[in-house]
């Protein structure tokens, strides 16, 4: 007689499924947060006291319109307006020219001996020489001479030379220094017109600027009473979102699950024979 036996797999499925109303967990909660709600939610969707007359202060205001609107304005008009300052540059340049043209051109060296105060000096000198002369003569009893004129107008060369000659070098440093100066005043006058210029033309182009602070400043009334009537529509339909907000999360409180789980085990079959 031989015993035998074989293993076999069997399967066995459970499924198990939970619900639960979600208002019967939530109640209790929601009860309590509706009392909570309602005492701190009293107006809303309505303005308040002090919302509505803040709301009013600004319209008012807004209805006064920007009280610097004109001074803006004017102000934009004199910077649109503004003139250039170059001309003063250029009469400044024009009358210093004038006034050293000559010297620079050498009038003043080729004319040097018309100097009223070189020609007082120059007969201050020729007399101071005549005199000491013709008392040399006059001593010797030879005054009025030929040879006593020739002394005296050797004398009067002799003197005055080193005077002329003096004067004739600074008339010529005069005139030098006349040219340098017209030279530098050419390029100071051009700098000063193209900075002039400059300046007159961003005050211009900063007016453009201030017209738009102007227009913005006349439309003030208006865009702050549109922006007052957005508000007054806006907080009470903000306030009423706020509070839907808290009502549907309150409603998605409470549970709800369904689940299936298979399990699989081994089973042990026995078996008998018998043999002669």
């Amino acid at each position: 007689m031989s015993i035998g036996g074989s293993f076999g797999d069997s399967k066995k499925t459970t499924t198990q499924e939970s619900e639960s109303d979600p208002w019967d967990v939530a109640t209790p909660y929601i009860k309590d947060f509706l009392a909570r709600l309602n005492k701190n939610s009293t107006g809303v969707g309505e303005l308040t006291q002090g919302q509505d007359e803040a709301l009013t202060q600004l319209q008012a205001n807004a209805k006064g319109g920007n009280p610097y609107a004109g001074d803006i304005d004017t102000l934009a008009r004199d910077m649109l307006g503004t003139k250039t300052n170059s001309g003063l540059v250029r009469d400044g340049y024009d009358q210093f020219k004038a006034q050293q043209d000559p010297i620079a051109r050498g009038d003043n060296v080729a004319n040097f001996m018309s100097d009223p105060q070189l020609r007082q000096l120059l007969d201050s000198v020729g007399t101071d020489v005549a005199s000491r002369v013709n008392s040399q003569f006059a001593g010797a009893g030879r005054d009025l001479s030929g040879k006593n004129q020739n002394s005296i107008a050797r004398g009067i060369t002799s003197a005055t030379a080193p005077i002329l000659v003096e004067q004739l070098n600074r008339e010529k440093a005069r005139s030098d220094a006349a040219s340098r100066d017209l030279f530098a005043a050419s390029g100071q006058a051009a700098g000063g017109i193209t900075s002039a210029d400059q300046a007159a033309a961003a005050l211009r182009a900063a007016g453009i600027d201030i017209g738009d602070k102007a227009l913005a400043a006349k439309d003030y009334g208006a865009t702050r009473g549109l922006e007052v009537e957005s508000a007054r529509k806006k907080l009470p339909v903000d306030e009423l979102s706020w509070l839907s907000e808290m009502l549907y999360g309150a409603g998605q409180l409470g549970s709800q699950s369904k689940g299936q789980s298979t399990t699989k085990a081994q089973e042990f079959k026995l078996g008998a024979g018998f043999k002669l």
